[in-house]
């Protein structure tokens, strides 16, 4: 049975190629940081989805809530992972 699957940091390297190899059996959301990132994931895998975030800060992450319907059904299934992701987005702000 497909997963969705949220993948960040996908513009680029080891993230890069994630989505990307998943996008063969999954539904994959690709989190990249910038317009050049997303338009080239996009053309490299038509399947994606993909969305500008930057998960180090909470205010975007917040974000996720107004974003592709996709995305807002896997962030409502996954309140505990989502609770870690902003948790680490803070940490992150922090410096830590």
């Amino acid at each position: 049975m497909p997963k969705t699957v949220l993948i960040t940091s996908a513009g680029s390297g080891f993230g890069r190629g994630a989505p990307i190899e998943l996008a063969r059996g999954h539904k994959v959301i690709a989190a990249v940081l910038d317009d050049e990132q997303a338009a080239a994931l996009a053309k490299a895998e038509p399947k994606l989805t993909v969305v500008k975030m930057d998960i180090t800060t909470a205010e975007e992450i917040a974000k996720v809530d107004q974003g592709p319907r996709r995305l807002r059904r896997c962030q409502r299934r996954d309140r505990a992972d989502r609770a870690a992701l902003a948790d680490s987005a803070q940490a992150a702000a922090r410096g830590v």
